[in-house]
């Protein structure tokens, strides 16, 4: 295990996407990478500083661009993203739809080849923090998932979440992948030798597989799948986010679709209801799920998020963790790049 302070991944960053020509945008993907290891979501962290150094590299990510406009109403936009870098173009996104709905009341937009969205709950915190609810999907970046009952993977991990104002110093944050696990989460699991459960996964025969997997691509290559969350509940979820953010959005949907696509909604409580009248009731909700009482096994009951906001407060002062060979391969991007990660 390495451990760098917030303020030390901020800097590696920065040298690291200046080293690859990415301009003003890499403080987005900075942000975005810190801020998901801020919540613990290591997965979709600053492990990553390498894939993404990798896919700029390779040409498959195109910074310091502009997306494609191609409808929009006062209410709705879709935009050609032509793989641009998918943090970049969701943060535009969300901020174009808080526009929309601070003038009518509801914004969305749809964004179509763009490159990975990374964690939902960033783009939803811009919401909440105008005091309006968001809501986001995605879907694309590959086939991983069975629908429930059959065994070859055709969908999506398609993440959906919400946010919500409360009265209290946080909103309630839900951030989800529609599958029994993320892809990122998965590979934790390999990284750290650490057994998956049954009800994640299946073979190419459906059989349930659990265990230590020691290589994901063969994994992958041999049919294997992720099962949706909440057997057949799920499943319909994960469908509807592979609609939403992939028909819906023209990206296209199972292997059809193109890198990702993204749904991103704002809603305006203030043009439905007064917004202290909203907070107020969602505040008497809080207090009524705070004294539904403790079930045995669990210490208090939590909101959506709230485990999270735990982890950024202690993160921000003991530093953010990532795994020895996570490590290695981003000081293995460093020496290729010409940094020296013992400045830090």
């Amino acid at each position: 295990m390495h451990i760098l302070s917030e303020e030390q991944w901020r800097k590696l960053g920065a040298a690291v996407f200046s080293a690859v020509n990415v301009g003003a945008e890499a403080e987005t993907i900075i942000d975005v990478l810190v801020s998901g290891s801020l919540w613990g979501i290591d997965s979709h962290g600053v492990r990553n500083y390498p894939y993404y150094v990798k896919e700029l590299r390779e040409g498959k990510l195109h910074p310091n661009t502009k997306g494609t406009v191609r409808k929009r109403t006062p209410v709705m936009a879709l935009i050609d993203d032509t793989n641009r870098i998918g943090f970049v173009a969701a943060k535009e996104a969300m901020d174009m739809a808080v526009d929309m709905a601070s003038k009518v009341g509801l914004g969305a937009v749809g964004i179509y080849n763009s490159g990975h969205v990374g964690n939902l709950f960033y783009y939803l915190m811009m919401a909440a923090k105008h005091d309006m609810i968001g809501i986001v999907t995605a879907a694309g970046i590959g086939k991983a998932v069975a629908p429930w009952g059959g065994c070859k993977p055709v969908l999506g991990t398609n993440p959906l979440g919400y946010s919500i104002p409360t009265g209290r110093d946080r909103p309630i944050v839900l951030d989800i992948a529609t599958s029994s696990v993320s892809y990122g989460q998965l590979q934790t699991c390999v990284l750290d030798r650490k057994p998956i459960p049954e009800g994640w996964a299946i073979d190419s025969k459906g059989k349930p597989v659990s265990g230590i997997i020691n290589d994901l691509s063969d994994f992958w290559s041999s049919g294997g799948a992720l099962l949706p969350f909440g057997t057949y509940k799920g499943y319909g979820i994960n469908l509807l986010a592979e609609i939403l953010a992939g028909a819906l959005t023209t990206n296209g949907t199972s292997d059809r679709g193109m890198p990702q696509g993204m749904l991103m909604m704002a809603i305006d409580i203030g043009s439905f209801t007064p917004l202290e009248d909203f907070k107020a009731e969602v505040g008497r909700l809080i207090a009524d799920i705070k004294a539904s009482g403790v079930r045995e096994g669990f210490k208090e009951v939590l909101l959506p998020g709230e485990r999270e906001f735990n982890i950024e407060k202690e993160r921000r002062k003991t530093g953010i963790p990532v795994d020895d060979k996570s490590w290695t391969r981003i000081q293995d991007t460093c020496t290729s790049l010409g940094i020296e990660t013992s400045a830090l």
